[in-house]
């Protein structure tokens, strides 16, 4: 920490931290041939310098790209905020990417991450490992590129399809359930969140930050995690829970708007008729109508 004072324009501190051995570039960052358009983030995991860098080189026009050589610096990269996909080497020094892709899984913050493990050992043996470890993909080194640039668009492609579907669907009133079975493999989270969410809908005071206290993890981490598989914030995704709850009370025809509205844990029934016109553009007397 530097000091330096001047009389006329008051004291200036400067601080200078250390460098480490891998690059944490900004989680939000604009892909300048797709205005205003959102990258997605990978970390990518290796030791070997070089690879790091052509695979950081190669990537970075379409993905945001934070680098780690070793699985224990790549945890606490994960851990301070998750990326959108992990690329391990299997082979590391202090946490080897067997480990590391191990902690991702089991740990419910993480475990929605996707893993595509790379190594120079092309054998079955190892490809085993890996899956074992719950890895989602293998692709053997030395790396053919094409390879892995496909694979990362077809994954970011599906999920962005799975995410259309879901909002597309999650509201069909023809939908009596709230059925998250065409989003495996990766509806556990969600489950766990519609669950805690539906053991506290009829209180008001239930909000995001209450949410994140039972899931165990910050505001941060649950709304990347929910942004990533549903489209939508924390707070959107607990007012759909809400509504979709109270479409389906409504359908049963037990009970009157103001009942279903205490119900779901809305107090004031001109606000649950505003939010429930926004997500099914009519108001709940015309939704009984419609669907009587």
């Amino acid at each position: 920490v530097q000091k330096a004072e001047k009389a006329s324009k008051g004291t200036r501190f400067m601080v200078t931290l250390p460098l480490k051995n891998y690059t944490l570039l900004p989680q939000t960052q604009i892909n300048s041939g797709h205005s205003g358009v959102m990258q997605q983030t990978i970390l990518v995991v290796e030791d070997n310098k070089d690879v790091r860098n052509f695979l950081a080189k190669e990537l970075k026009d379409t993905y945001n790209i934070n680098l780690a050589d070793n699985g224990k610096t790549a945890w606490e990269l994960i851990s301070g905020d998750p990326p959108d996909l992990v690329l391990s080497d299997v082979m590391m020094p202090e946490m080897d990417g067997m480990e590391l892709c191990s902690l991702i899984k089991s740990t419910e913050s993480t475990s929605h991450i996707p893993i595509i493990m790379l190594s120079a050992l092309d054998d079955d043996e190892t490809k085993l490992k890996g899956l074992q470890s719950k890895a989602d993909d293998y692709v053997a080194k030395p790396i053919k590129v094409d390879l892995l640039k496909l694979k990362l668009d077809n994954y970011f492609n599906n999920q962005k399809t799975l995410v259309e579907k879901f909002k597309r669907e999650f509201l069909n009133p023809d939908n009596k359930d709230i059925n998250l079975e065409d989003f495996r493999p990766k509806n556990h989270f969600l489950e766990k969140v519609v669950e805690n969410i539906m053991r506290k809908i009829d209180d008001p005071a239930f909000d995001v930050e209450a949410l994140a206290d039972m899931m165990h993890m910050s505001r941060t981490t649950l709304y990347r995690k929910v942004k990533t598989l549903t489209g939508d914030s924390s707070v959107t995704f607990i007012q759909k829970i809400r509504i979709k709850q109270a479409s389906d009370l409504l359908l049963t025809g037990n009970y009157t708007i103001s009942q279903v509205a205490e119900k779901v844990g809305i107090k004031e029934l001109s606000y649950f008729s505003t939010l429930f016109k926004k997500y099914h553009k009519c108001t709940p007397t015309e939704f009984i109508k419609s669907n009587s």
